[in-house]
């Protein structure tokens, strides 16, 4: 319950701080390299190709590179970065959603899975 608490605060946090953010334009020079027609090409392709685990058997070694978190969250960002295309706000969503998937699992599924990714 505690931990219910504190996951929906964080989510309601995070929310806000999406809605509410400034266009600071700290990183405007990684978000325009990121949305050259190159960049977004290569992000549809690693998305096509790691997205759709159900539909297509991956390789060891792909799927041995997916169970890795900073993968797992990298492929995450990119699928929140190619749809807002806003470098911090893609940052907050994928939070956001990391945090929401957190709270709707069951204490089960939490000691299974302790960490968010």
């Amino acid at each position: 319950m505690k931990q219910d608490f504190a996951l929906l605060s964080l989510l309601a946090g995070l929310i806000a701080l999406g809605v509410a953010r400034a266009d600071v334009g700290v990183l405007n020079g990684v978000e325009t390299q990121l949305q050259a027609a190159g960049s977004l090409g290569a992000i549809a392709f690693i998305q096509s190709m790691m997205g759709g685990n159900s539909m297509v058997e991956h390789p060891t070694k792909i799927t041995k590179f997916l169970e890795n978190k900073t993968v797992r969250f990298a492929v995450l960002f990119l699928t929140a970065f190619s749809v807002v295309r806003d470098l911090e706000i893609a940052i907050i969503v994928s939070l956001a959603y990391m945090v929401l998937m957190q709270l709707l699992r069951t204490p089960e599924e939490r000691k299974k899975y302790p960490y968010m990714i």
